[in-house]
């Protein structure tokens, strides 16, 4: 049996590496600090998913779980990865050898349920959905004629307040920040309408934060190049820690590039890039003046906040650093010439430097949740 250890800042390199000739059985094992980097998240929900198919996923923890007492500091097994890893597991045993995979599932989906669909910590905060049945979480929707529905109005004021407690008052004030909150409300549209999966699968939103105290820390973290390049960038002019937030969208579908018809001779490449072209929609054509605008409003929106934008669709990754002197408002994403193993899913992070005059928020993860 194959072990994978997951370690504190799991990279989408290291979640690629999961499929590499997979064996019949794996052991996953978390830590309490056990976490995955923003770029890495949602594709790391996907893998799952995948590996599933043809293995039989073992867990184990380094932690004891206790029932008896209230569950809490169980790590990342309550975000939407976790959701999906316990899911889709065979068996989760705690440092004790005791199994406790179902009740430790519906343990962690009931907290989810009573918190409106929200879970967060001092550093995250994360909104879980659940296809095909909680496709809009009770804290972002409202029922319409027995149906649910997606209100921007409802996800910005969610959304808003998750930033807030992580990036400090006043966010969602300015032009810039609005146009954030429209990437969000596109995505996650975008996600909903062509990204739910058949079959119950976990993904979700998740608002994260990452500090650097001094300049030096970049040359110490394992981070993607794209990450260093953008967080170099972010430093100049400013004194003091560097505050990054990263706001991730993903879903379990077949990848942005597999929802379009194809056009003869067109590389899947091309066919990607082609969906972010005004007018493009993997929905059948008509009357519908704003078809097709939801991908492009989220390049003009990363433009705007001068973000870095990364993108996995299936198998292919592209990125677009909005930070660059001579970036083009609104131009294309750039698709990395390697193919990676992924075989499906979408996931779109943007990583944003909100204002330096952001003064910390005195409310608590637990407020924040419960509020939700």
């Amino acid at each position: 049996m194959e072990q994978i250890t997951v370690g504190s800042a799991t990279t989408l390199a290291n979640v690629e590496r999961w499929l590499d000739r997979p064996p019949a059985d794996i052991q996953i094992q978390l830590g309490r600090d056990s976490g995955l980097l923003p770029f890495a998240e949602g594709p790391a929900g996907n893998v799952i998913a995948s590996l599933k198919k043809n293995t039989r996923i073992h867990v184990v923890t380094t932690f004891k779980i206790d029932f008896a007492k209230d569950l809490h500091d169980l790590g990342c097994l309550e975000t939407p990865f976790g959701m999906q890893l316990l899911y889709n597991s065979t068996d989760v045993k705690d440092a004790r050898g005791q199994d406790c995979r179902t009740a430790l599932l519906e343990a962690v989906w009931k907290k989810v349920l009573q918190k409106g669909g929200m879970l967060g910590s001092g550093d995250a905060q994360y909104v879980f959905f659940r296809d095909p049945d909680y496709v809009a979480p009770e804290c972002l929707r409202v029922v319409l004629d027995g149906g649910t529905a997606l209100p921007a109005r409802q996800f910005n004021s969610i959304l808003k307040r998750a930033a807030t407690f992580l990036a400090g008052k006043g966010f969602g004030d300015s032009n810039a920040e609005e146009h954030l909150l429209t990437f969000l409300y596109e995505a996650t549209a975008n996600a909903n309408e062509h990204g739910a999966a058949a079959a119950t699968g976990f993904r979700g939103i998740a608002v994260r934060k990452i500090i650097f105290s001094r300049e030096e820390e970049l040359a110490t973290r394992d981070l993607p190049q794209a990450l260093l390049d953008y967080a170099r960038r972010c430093w100049k002019g400013r004194s003091g820690s560097l505050v990054l937030l990263s706001f991730t969208i993903s879903d379990l579908g077949r990848g942005i590039q597999n929802t379009l018809a194809p056009i003869p001779d067109e590389s899947e490449r091309s066919r990607l890039l082609r969906a972010f072209l005004p007018g493009e929609s993997c929905n059948p054509k008509g009357p519908d003046i704003v078809r097709g605008q939801g991908l492009g409003k989220i390049l003009r929106a990363a433009s705007a906040l001068k973000a870095l934008i990364v993108l996995n669709s299936s198998s292919l990754l592209a990125y677009r650093d909005c930070s660059q002197p001579n970036e083009t408002p609104g131009g294309p994403l750039t698709v990395h010439p390697a193919n990676l193993l992924i075989p499906g899913g979408t996931s779109i992070t943007i990583m944003w430097a909100p204002p330096m005059d952001s003064r910390p928020a005195g409310n608590s993860s637990r407020q924040l949740a419960d509020e939700c």
